[in-house]
């Protein structure tokens, strides 16, 4: 799917793996992906192997990640870190943070409205 420029997954059920989470990076391998919608999916403790080290999303222009029923929110200041160095281009953005965490990176991101 390398050349997949949307994605969305709306309410995928079943059990996620959360032992084995470098597998999800393959959602995110196509880099003319522009879009990644994840609407209740339980995927909350997978976000920083969606965006893993050294991966490039030039494209991806809006990230959305909400949970209404599966669990609670879960992006630590470590995912919202490995969002905004993966995908520099980010207009939009709707995730829901975890307590404590840090929002900060999210001012780097130039694009961003």
């Amino acid at each position: 799917l390398t050349s997949l420029r949307r994605l969305t997954l709306h309410r995928v059920s079943g059990d996620w793996p959360q032992q084995q989470l470098a597998p999800y990076s393959a959602l995110t391998a196509s880099s003319n992906l522009q879009e990644l919608w994840i609407d209740d999916c339980g995927l909350q403790c997978a976000v920083c192997h969606l965006f893993p080290a050294g991966r490039q999303l030039p494209h991806l222009l809006n990230f959305r990640a909400l949970y209404r029923k599966r669990g609670p929110p879960a992006l630590d200041s470590e995912d919202v870190m490995s969002l905004v160095r993966c995908c520099p281009a980010l207009t939009d953005v709707n995730l829901p943070a975890a307590r404590g965490a840090s929002l900060a990176p999210l001012t780097s991101l130039t694009a961003l409205t």
